[in-house]
Parts: C-alpha cells; sequence; structure tokens
C-alpha cells in the first residue's frame, strides 16, 4: 500500500496544525503554526530540521535569533514516510511546549 503525499495534521489540546508533505519525493517539509507562531519543518539528504519562530515571527533556521531549532542526522531523511516526520515533528513539539512552559 503507497502512502500518501500529504497530509494535515491537526491537535486542539497541543494547539498545533501543520501540512505535511513530499514523502518519497527526495524533500519531505511541513509548514504550520503552533500557539499561533509559525513551525517549520524540513528533511532532505541525510539530515532533518525543526523550527518555531521567534517572537518577531523569525524561524532560527531564517537567521532569526531565539525561537526554537532541533535538527538531526537521518540516512535518507528525504524520503522518509509521513508517519516518520509527523513521529519526529510530534517529539519536537513535546520538547518545544516543556521549555516554553519551563
Amino acid at each position: 500500500m503507497e502512502e500518501q503525499t500529504d497530509k494535515l495534521v491537526v491537535n486542539k489540546n497541543k494547539d498545533f496544525k501543520y501540512e505535511l508533505s513530499g514523502a518519497g519525493s527526495g524533500l519531505v517539509q511541513a509548514y504550520g503554526e503552533i500557539t499561533g507562531i509559525e513551525l517549520y519543518f524540513r528533511a532532505k539528504y541525510d539530515e532533518w530540521t525543526f523550527d518555531v519562530a521567534n517572537d518577531v515571527g523569525m524561524l532560527p533556521s531564517d537567521g532569526g535569533q531565539g525561537g526554537y531549532f532541533k535538527k538531526s542526522k537521518c540516512k535518507n531523511a528525504g524520503y522518509m514516510t509521513l508517519s516518520k516526520a509527523e513521529k519526529i515533528i510530534s517529539e519536537c513539539i513535546d520538547d518545544y511546549l516543556q521549555k516554553k512552559n519551563t
């Protein structure tokens, strides 16, 4: 069974939503927001990154100071399944919320 290539993920309890796309294409991305703040996930080559914008709306990967940024090596990251990307994003969101609330 072939996995879908686009998915909308919404969690009202944790106040986030994002559009995930690109499974198997060489570039997996997610655009969305958490608690009204922009988030971005990108998996390409052998690495993935996850950003949450700072208080003026700039992502750390775009040069914004503050915000939240996490990255990790991952073999063939751009070809990961959407379910694997969703799991990574969920873990990053949990980490972001924990750090934000401490």
